[in-house]
């Protein structure tokens, strides 16, 4: 499986989105099984049974290592739908705070209708107060965010990086399946070309034979 992730940055673009990827990856799977199913009957016909063997030895290790790569996959794409929720809730929680923030800050701003001085003077210290809170929770909120952005980031890019790399592995499959069935079709006409030359020399000693038996009739 090592060997086939080798060539997965110059395969697919790491930029393209994970859906297009995933449609990408489902296309090269089904060419992949296509491809074997075209082979085996080639296979059948020209291998001996030692070499049938092995080669079915081979196809069972390829497929293990096929449904290797698809559980990989799927697990990228579950990680995928699980970093969304959570960058969901943490969107809707940043609404909710941001909407409460707002509904102090309008209460803390309201006029009051009592005119006296010490009403004013508590209402100015509760509001510098607030206000005082709402900056400290800011600031905490700040550097949480942005490194929970930063966090998902990385996290989105080596998730690409992995799916990239996973597409260009059976991508790199693919096009050895391809150079194997040509390799098998051309050893198929080979064996039936010598097949056809033993039949027709078998053919040119039975005339022969014949030949020399009809010019001598005593033996």
């Amino acid at each position: 499986m090592r060997r086939y992730t080798a060539a997965a940055a110059a395969s697919v673009s790491p930029y393209l989105p994970l859906q297009q990827q995933q449609q990408q990856q489902r296309q090269l799977q089904q060419q992949l099984q296509q491809l074997q199913q075209q082979q085996q009957p080639l296979l059948l016909g020209s291998l001996q049974p030692s070499q049938q063997q092995q080669q079915q030895q081979e196809q069972q290790q390829e497929q293990q290592q096929e449904l290797q790569l698809q559980q990989c996959i799927q697990q990228q794409q579950q990680q995928q739908q699980q970093r969304q929720q959570q960058q969901q809730q943490q969107q809707q929680q940043q609404q909710e705070e941001a909407s409460m923030f707002f509904f102090i800050e309008r209460r803390s701003r309201s006029p009051h209708r009592h005119s006296s001085s010490s009403s004013s003077s508590s209402s100015s210290s509760s509001r510098s107060a607030e206000a005082t809170k709402r900056d400290a929770a800011e600031e905490t909120a700040l550097p949480s965010s942005s490194s929970s952005r930063s966090a998902e980031a990385t996290k989105r890019d080596a998730a690409e990086e992995t799916a990239a790399a996973a597409a260009g592995a059976l991508r790199q499959r693919r096009e050895m399946l391809l150079r194997r069935q040509h390799c098998l079709g051309s050893a198929a006409e080979a064996l039936i070309e010598t097949q056809a030359l033993g039949l027709l020399q078998q053919q040119q000693q039975q005339q022969q034979q014949q030949i020399e038996e009809a010019a001598n009739p005593c033996t």
